[in-house]
């Protein structure tokens, strides 16, 4: 039987359920505990070759709606509050971002006098001393990773919420033996990539260096390859990277 929606309830009609169809009348499916039909009486009807019945169709005119209109609201309630929960994180990663792009500017300017000097000498020192500079600025942004990890493989499921980013990685901790809780982690996040047919990788920041020294740790300890199941995920099978979030030139 084609999928029909009950006019009583405004639900689909399962071939699971017990229905009764409309011979006269509307022509349509009903559930039976919809039109007050006991299990009893169904089965008397159910079991009787020649039996018809007809719906009361006069007492209503069209099918209700309210509980579709219900579930669409409480639908797009739900998507809203997904989307303002990753806004929020978003904030946070841009607020993050940008204290740490302060400290940069402040460390630069810390150089700019150790700088001046060694441009007015020759090329090669000149290039020397901006070497020094590039690799203070590397350090600094490099100290600012410490306590992250970074994870490739994990699949990316359509409308992905925090929540989930977070179980992937607890997921995954927990199969090397190292046992955490959504406190432990700072922030999750995926980075951005223009290659679609893969996953993007997930940043992961805790809050205390020692626990992304056991990940890693752990990770190295491993005999086999972590895969998609360790995260949670049963399919696509495919492997499960970990490593340190790594600036380019580290």
């Amino acid at each position: 039987m084609a999928a029909h929606v009950c006019p009583v309830c405004g639900k689909k009609v399962k071939t699971t359920d017990k229905e009764v169809y409309c011979d006269e009348k509307c022509k349509r499916w009903f559930h039976a505990k919809c039109k007050n039909i006991t299990d009893k009486r169904y089965k008397t009807l159910a079991s009787d070759t020649n039996f018809t019945w007809t719906c009361d169709r006069d007492a209503y005119r069209e099918p209700p709606k309210l509980k579709a209109l219900q579930d669409s609201i409480a639908e797009l309630s739900a998507k809203l509050e997904n989307i303002n929960g990753e806004n929020q994180v978003l904030r946070g990663l841009f607020e993050q971002s940008t204290s740490e792009f302060r400290k940069d500017v402040d460390e630069l300017m810390k150089l700019v006098p150790k700088v001046e000097g060694p441009l007015q000498a020759s090329t090669s020192q000149k290039a020397e001393a901006i070497g020094e500079v590039n690799l203070s600025l590397e350090d600094d942004r490099q100290h600012s990773r410490l306590n992250n990890i970074k994870t490739t493989g994990i699949p990316e499921v359509p409308n992905e919420k925090q929540e989930g980013i977070f179980a992937a990685v607890l997921n995954l901790c927990a199969s090397l033996g190292v046992q955490l809780t959504s406190g432990d982690i700072n922030a999750a996040h995926r980075l951005p990539s223009s290659d679609r047919t893969k996953p993007r990788q997930i940043v992961v920041s805790f809050v205390t260096r020692w626990k992304k020294e056991a990940i890693i740790e752990q990770g190295r300890k491993q005999k086999r390859r972590l895969a998609t199941k360790d995260a949670g995920f049963q399919e696509p099978a495919q492997p499960v990277y970990i490593s340190e979030h790594l600036t380019k030139v580290k």
